[in-house]
């Protein structure tokens, strides 16, 4: 009797590991089908996304070869101003050469002016100084003369 109970119960063992093993293994190729439905619309898009990019960059490359040909002709533009600029620059180098000359003339000119000034200054000093010491001389004489005429 206990050897048909453990049957029995290793019988209801037995079908409870089978039907778990089915459920685990339909659940691995539930899981691999899907995976593998992943997998192929992966590569798909992929595919797709490959294809999309070899189309850009064929529209790229068209771009750069147009931008590369306006650069040039840019480039070339810059130069023809960089070279107008620079006869530009040369001509009013020798305008501001010619103005820094007439300024440092005009400086001296500046210089001797006011050196003569100053010497007229300090002779118009030297003569006031001198009037008011004959004015004082002219008075005290004057203030002598009144003395003696009175």
């Amino acid at each position: 009797d206990k050897l048909e109970t453990l049957c029995k119960e290793l019988r209801r063992q037995n079908l409870t590991i089978m039907e778990n093993a089915k459920e685990v293994s339909e659940a691995d190729d539930a899981r691999r089908k899907d995976l593998g439905d992943k997998f192929n619309a992966t590569i798909e898009d992929v595919t797709a996304k490959l294809a999309e990019q070899a189309e850009q960059r064929t529209a790229q490359m068209a771009e750069n070869d147009d931008l590369r040909t306006k650069l040039g002709s840019l480039l070339e533009k810059f130069d023809q101003q960089e070279q107008a600029n620079n006869a530009r620059f040369a001509a009013k180098d020798i305008e501001v050469q010619l103005a820094e000359a007439k300024l440092e003339q005009q400086l001296r000119i500046v210089e001797a002016e006011t050196t003569r000034s100053q010497i007229y200054e300090e002779k118009i000093k030297h003569m006031q100084n001198t009037e008011l010491e004959l004015r004082k001389q002219l008075t005290f004489y004057a203030e002598k003369f009144d003395t003696f005429q009175s």
